[in-house]
């Protein structure tokens, strides 16, 4: 059975946080399906992480260049927790969750040099629930 046909993702990333600190999350879910709309909405549920990739080589600080496993390293280095809000859902097929990330006290900035660079960005890389 198909659950979902298609996702829509908006999101404001935020470019500059202080180390020690929370950046501050908010998923607004919406959907006709109630059911899976209550599964997607737990809060163990939506999977965001601060992920940090570093590249190595001459085209490093390219974006558009291909990356491969022998130049490009990412690693997850905090995850999100999150927490159901009543405010900000008028409709029945309308949850919202909020959310931190606390920057661990050891993060390193990103940064880029020529043949190398270390970036630090937020990834959805999951939505998870078990039926």
């Amino acid at each position: 059975a198909q659950y979902f046909t298609t996702w829509n993702f908006d999101g404001i990333a935020q470019t500059t946080y202080a180390i020690g600190s929370p950046i501050h999350l908010h998923l607004i879910l919406k959907s006709q399906d109630i059911q899976a709309l209550d599964l997607l909405s737990l809060p163990a549920a939506p999977r965001v992480a601060l992920t940090r990739t570093i590249a190595i080589g001459t085209s490093a600080t390219d974006d558009s260049a291909p990356r491969r496993s022998n130049n490009t390293f990412s690693e997850h280095i905090a995850r999100a927790c999150w927490w159901p809000i009543s405010e900000g859902a008028p409709e029945d097929n309308v949850r919202c969750l909020r959310g931190e990330i606390d920057i661990p006290r050891n993060a390193k900035p990103g940064f880029l040099f020529p043949r190398f660079s270390v970036r630090v960005c937020s990834t959805i890389f999951s939505c998870y629930c078990s039926l």
